[in-house]
């Protein structure tokens, strides 16, 4: 049975050829190739939906938060040989500022619900759990390297850093593609389509209206740079 979010975002919903992930499966939220404009469900105006969605975006910063601190606290202790200990505590230390961005991106999303005059969406989705919309089902999990491609890919820009090379992109893909036989989705493309929305004056007036302030515009400025 689909839930009500999947049924809000049945128009960003396209078939794709067999043994193709739909274009939401594959975006997280809707799938937009870059040059493609948000599309607005006729369930919603645009601040409605632009609120719809950074409620979405909300419970996926805090799910991958808390994933991030749980696998970040998974590494070390007297187990790890005494001569790895080092190198495993930096590895953590990683780990741990990832999961305090996701606190930033979370915080940044509350803000510009509030400035939309929305209550602060804190909930997360619990496991068992799996949807559309999210990056991949919600796990509490030791870190391994498949898991840790997980994060990789979900987590990866449209196009990958120019030093990454095409054999280590390639092992990253094929690592988290065989972890538990999930499509892994781009949170990326979720905030694609929320910058090309908050970025426009003409979708939400009432966001220029406050810009005057200036925590309105260093947050517009975040999701729109």
């Amino acid at each position: 049975m689909r839930g009500r979010t999947e049924r809000h975002l049945e128009r960003l919903i396209m078939a794709a050829p067999a043994g193709q992930p739909s274009l939401l499966a594959e975006a997280a939220a809707n799938g937009l190739a870059p040059t493609q404009e948000p599309e607005l469900p006729p369930e919603f105006t645009w601040r409605d939906y632009t609120i719809f969605l950074l409620t979405i975006a909300a419970q996926i910063e805090h799910s991958l938060m808390v994933q991030y601190l749980y696998a970040a606290y998974s590494l070390g202790g007297p187990q790890t040989p005494e001569d790895q200990r080092d190198r495993v505590a930096a590895w953590r230390q990683v780990i741990l500022g990832i999961a305090k961005e996701e606190m930033g991106h979370l915080a940044t999303v509350q803000n510009v619900l509030k400035f939309l005059g929305a209550p602060l969406a804190l909930d997360r989705e619990d496991y068992p759990w799996d949807s559309q919309l999210a990056p991949y089902p919600f796990t509490l999990e030791r870190l391994t390297r498949a898991s840790l491609a997980k994060y990789i890919v979900a987590e990866s820009p449209e196009t990958w850093p120019a030093d990454v090379t095409d054999a280590e992109r390639m092992e990253i893909e094929n690592l988290a593609s065989g972890y538990g036989g999930n499509q892994i989705n781009r949170v990326g493309k979720l905030f694609t389509t929320l910058r090309k929305i908050i970025g426009d004056p003409e979708r939400l007036p009432e966001l220029g209206c406050v810009c005057k302030h200036r925590r309105v515009e260093q947050n517009r400025t975040l999701f729109t740079s």
